[in-house]
């Protein structure tokens, strides 16, 4: 517990220690681990910075791609520091500490989009002189 300025009360907190099913909502694409990601766990939306280093070490390579769709679920253990305020418990903030599965994405041929198949076709070849 911490002093809390000139009132002398003591200032409440805690540390949970979790695992949760998470949705991602925002990966970081930079290789930059101060960073925090963007989660969503029921209506709760919150920033937390990932420290699974192997997970991160994977997607910056790109040997595990995150799928980029909507609602990816990822099992995630998560630490939350809390103080209690006004009468409950109140998250000042989390932090991811692995990453226990994420669904990859397929890494098959890449082909063309269907309206750059749409834009080639409508373009007439220039001639040349």
């Amino acid at each position: 517990m911490e002093l809390q300025g000139s009132k002398n009360r003591l200032k409440k907190k805690r540390v949970r220690r979790e695992i949760s099913d998470a949705i991602l909502v925002s990966p970081v694409l930079e290789n930059d681990r101060k960073r925090r990601w963007k989660f969503r766990i029921g209506e709760v939306e919150f920033g937390a910075p990932i420290k699974d280093h192997i997970f991160l070490d994977a997607v910056f390579s790109g040997k595990h791609p995150i799928l980029m769709k909507g609602s990816t679920h990822m099992r995630i253990a998560l630490e939350t520091h809390e103080e209690f305020v006004d009468g409950a418990w109140v998250s000042k903030e989390r932090t991811v500490w692995s990453v226990l599965s994420v669904p990859g994405q397929y890494q098959g041929p890449q082909e063309l989009l269907p309206f750059d198949e749409q834009e080639q076709a409508n373009t007439k070849p220039k001639r040349r002189r």
